[in-house]
């Protein structure tokens, strides 16, 4: 099983820290809430 069945994007935030851009996904499916973080 692959893909983004199931999750629900709850919010999304751009951080800049110095020249660095990480970017925070706070995502929901059924085993629970978890933060995604990209850089």
């Amino acid at each position: 099983q692959h893909g983004q069945q199931g999750e629900q994007e709850l919010a999304t935030k751009m951080l800049q820290i110095q020249s660095k851009r990480f970017y925070l996904d706070v995502k929901q499916n059924k085993r629970g809430r978890f933060i995604k973080v990209a850089e």
